[in-house]
């Protein structure tokens, strides 16, 4: 009787032991799951970013015609009346009327 009580607990021992193994396994695997997708997002918003400060950059290159590193109020409102700039501020989710506030 005391044999079968011995191995009894010996076996329930090691499958504890066992069932901690692969919960463990499953949380480091689940934390670096969660590390990945934060750095993942951070590498999304990164690029995002750089791609909209390109297109900031081009349109204010296309509205300097003269190269003279500024545009004037009459340029940026032709540039928002024209559907290209519609289309572009429309991307940003911002309203052409809102973006001409810049030079207010």
């Amino acid at each position: 009787l005391m044999f079968v009580l011995y191995i009894s607990v010996t076996v329930f021992a090691m499958l504890n032991v066992i069932t901690g193994f692969f919960c463990q396994s499953a949380i480091e695997g689940t934390q670096q799951d969660r590390d990945f997708r934060i750095r993942q997002i951070f590498d999304n918003k990164q690029m995002h970013i750089s791609h909209i400060k390109a297109q900031f950059q081009a349109m204010f290159e296309h509205l300097d015609s003269d190269g003279s590193g500024a545009i004037t109020a009459e340029g940026f409102k032709e540039h928002i009346d024209n559907k290209e700039g519609q289309g572009f501020f429309a991307l940003l989710d911002i309203e052409p009327s809102d973006a001409f506030m810049l030079f207010t």
